[in-house]
């Protein structure tokens, strides 16, 4: 008997250590990412320039922001998910909000402030040694030297009394005059604590208020109260047992449209004067203007950016408020929409200017108004983002994919338009300029490196000096599939698409198969040579290329970072261009890899999921089967603010609706579909799987499954959920493309 099982048996244990060498398995590259190293995610200079502050991946469900020194050591850790906000810094002090409290640094030195239950925000210093503040909804300000804290105004949201004006309030005022003698004291009262009183309407809520360096005006911004019915989301799993539920946002279209106004409050003699906005360009009749930002000068002038309610207009404006008027900076005005970044602007340290970045050459670009001109800094078939001017006044840093649209590096350009590239990390970055503008730290990645931070002098051919290693050995010593970067040629328009090309390593021999990932958000750049948000997927990826299968991952039409018309091509129609390049997609494929037409699955989730449906529906010979994560399955069911954008509203648009929604394809489904859900996903709410799931029993279909996890958010937490996630995925696509 032993001769016959000692080979076996010798099989069994070679075969095991084999297996035992190889750490990448599915639920390795589904466990917590604590393996992968806690890497960083953003950062920012201290108000000084002598600490650092970055927000670490620290645990799928939370973050920690780190402060370290300029040598990398740690400082201290911090239980938060948002980094400290410079909003002010003057001379040798600074003051600013983190974890909702107040901190005062002075000299490097930084000291806490308040601490307090309620959430201190929009700090910013007046003259003297007086900052201003905000607090449950009022302004205050805080007087150093004398150390007293003052509320600015009191804002009341509600009409003005108006006793003694009708029958009713006249006979009140004879009958018990105590009444309005109470009132008269209460308002002399505040009158004379410097506390003026604004009564601005009813129905109407504090948006912002700023207010001038010498205290006399302030800027209100206010707006109509928040109407519209409100998604409930039922919680199924609570410690009690019982059933709650979650309000989350309205509907796209049930939130009735609202108006900004500006007001100039005379805070000495409680006068308020309303701005008249119907004079700015592309202003029409019907026009509802919203505020963006604010950004104070060095000499206390204010410039604000507002839009349109309909997404098609912005403004940059500078605030009279001595005239209760406005100065027009800039006006861009879109077909489509504007995209709600690349608005970054604000003023020119010791020049009489103003820097915005505006895409009206096609593309984000970075411009300046002075002398009431504009002049473009730069130009070109690239996007400009994350502007940072010099402290000096002399230029402008920025990070930009200049020259290669899948690498970002930091560049620097002066008045004159001239630009150096600053950087040379050939991956993806993030950074921040130091306050006297000597340095930059940068976050920087590459496609199997996470993040790290670097300090370099902001200087041409500076040598950068790493600060953080947080990449663990296991994870870095994995033989990753890298992709290539291909441009695949499109039969629909001009350009090619960008894309991640991911082929089997040497020595594993090709299946015939392919997957194509859809990456999520719609406008996102995810064929860059960065570390990916989707890096699960990245790694999910490997662990396909080892069967054989070839992936492509591509930056379809309303991808971030090829300028507006790529952006913009879904205008009304969600799910037609993007649906055109991934066909394109698969016919690159089969004509340059040898891949078999019938064997192309496809996955990706939220946009992802939601063009994985489009595909599957409306091209049913196009893909053999399909996962579709967290889906948008009917956009009339999406929020408003990024829905209206694209589509306007159902009401107002519903062929758009119509047109883009997968719901009105699913007598299409003729190949195997999966689609994964949160329960408690409060931004693509589950709901929109499970009328959908109704959608296919009642057409009959078969050969689809719907898989729920009551635990999870729309970017699942538990490491058991994600594993449970891709082994169907997995399984799909070994049963339908053969691998």
């Amino acid at each position: 008997m032993k001769t016959y099982f000692l080979p076996f048996l010798l099989v069994l244990c070679l075969s095991g250590q084999a297996l035992a060498e190889d750490p990448l398995t599915l639920e390795k590259i589904m466990s917590h990412p604590r393996w992968i190293g806690m890497w960083p995610e953003s950062v920012t200079y201290s108000p000084h320039g002598t600490s650092i502050f970055y927000k670490a991946h620290a645990d799928p469900r939370g973050y920690e922001v780190v402060e370290i020194d300029r040598q990398g050591e740690v400082m201290k850790v911090y239980e938060t998910d948002s980094l400290p906000s410079w909003e002010d810094r003057r001379g040798d002090r600074a003051i600013y909000t983190f974890m909702g409290d107040i901190f005062l640094e002075v000299k490097g030195a930084s000291r806490q402030f308040t601490s307090t239950v309620a959430t201190e925000s929009q700090t910013r210093w007046l003259d003297g040694d007086r900052f201003t503040f905000r607090r449950e909804g009022q302004y205050f300000i805080f007087d150093l030297k004398a150390g007293v804290e003052r509320q600015i105004a009191e804002l009341k949201f509600e009409e003005a009394p108006q006793a003694g004006e009708d029958f009713r309030s006249r006979q009140q005022d004879r009958l018990f005059p105590a009444l309005r003698e109470r009132e008269e004291r209460e308002r002399e009262r505040k009158r004379a604590r410097g506390i003026p009183v604004f009564y601005l309407g009813a129905e109407r809520d504090l948006v912002r208020l700023e207010m001038t360096n010498d205290g006399r005006h302030a800027l209100l911004v206010h707006g109509a109260s928040s109407t519209g019915d409100r998604d409930q989301m039922p919680v199924y799993l609570n410690r009690d047992g019982t059933v709650s539920f979650q309000t989350l946002r309205p509907k796209v279209g049930e939130k009735e449209p609202s108006d900004h106004r500006l007001t100039i409050l005379d805070l000495q003699d409680g006068s308020q004067s309303e701005i008249d906005l119907t004079t700015l360009p592309g202003f029409k009749d019907s026009t509802l203007i919203r505020y963006g930002e604010s950004k104070w000068s060095e000499e206390g002038r204010l410039a604000l950016s507002l839009f349109s309610e309909n997404h098609e207009e912005r403004w940059i404006v500078e605030v009279d408020f001595t005239n209760a008027t406005v100065e027009l900076i800039e006006h861009l005005h879109d077909d489509a929409w504007h995209t709600w970044d690349l608005n970054e602007f604000g003023w020119v340290p010791k020049r009489d200017a103003l820097w915005f970045q505006s895409e009206r050459s096609g593309y984000a670009h970075l411009y300046v108004w002075e002398n009431g001109g504009v002049k473009a800094l730069t130009s070109g078939p690239y996007e400009v983002s994350s502007i940072h001017p010099e402290p000096r006044g002399n230029g402008f840093y920025y990070r930009s994919n200049r020259g290669d649209a899948s690498v970002y590096e930091v560049y620097f350009t002066d008045w004159g338009g001239d630009t150096e590239k600053l950087t040379s990390f050939g991956g993806n970055l993030q950074f921040d300029l130091a306050p006297d503008g000597e340095e930059l730290v940068v976050l920087h990645s590459r496609t199997a490196v996470p993040p790290e931070l670097s300090l370099q002098r902001a200087s041409k051919g500076a040598r950068p000096r790493r600060l953080t290693r947080t990449a663990g050995e296991e994870f870095l010593s994995i033989d990753w599939t890298l992709p290539e970067f291909v441009n695949v040629p499109s039969t629909h328009h001009g350009r090619s698409i960008p894309s991640k090309l991911y082929l089997p390593p040497d020595g594993v021999e090709p299946s015939g198969a392919a997957v194509v990932f859809v990456h999520g958000a719609g406008y996102l750049q995810n064929a860059d040579r960065g570390w990916s948000y989707y890096f699960r997927e990245f790694m999910f990826h490997t662990l396909l290329t080892r069967k054989g299968v070839v992936v492509l991952d591509m930056d379809y039409r309303a991808s971030a970072g090829y300028g507006r018309d790529w952006r913009a091509a879904i205008y009304r129609r969600m799910g037609t261009p993007e649906l055109e390049d991934l066909k394109d997609g698969v016919a690159y494929l089969v004509q340059n890899h040898g891949v078999d037409p019938g064997r192309v699955g496809v996955y990706g989730g939220s946009y992802g999921g939601f063009l994985t449906l489009m595909a599957l529906f409306k091209e049913p010979d196009l893909f053999a089967c399909g996962a579709a994560l967290r889906p948008v399955t009917d956009w009339a069911q999406y929020e408003h603010g990024y829905t209206s954008r694209i589509l306007n509203t159902p009401d107002e648009d519903p062929e758009a609706y119509l047109r883009s929604s997968p719901i009105e394809y699913a007598e299409g489904l003729s190949k195997p579909l999966l689609m994964c859900h949160g329960m408690l996903d409060d931004n693509v709410v589950a709901q929109d799987t499970v009328r959908l799931t109704q959608r296919l029993i009642q057409l009959k279909k078969k050969d689809w499954e719907t898989a729920l996890y009551p635990l999870e958010p729309h970017g699942f937490v538990e490491p058991e959920s994600w594993y449970d996630e891709y082994r169907r995925i997995l399984k799909l696509f070994r049963e339908n493309l053969k691998i």
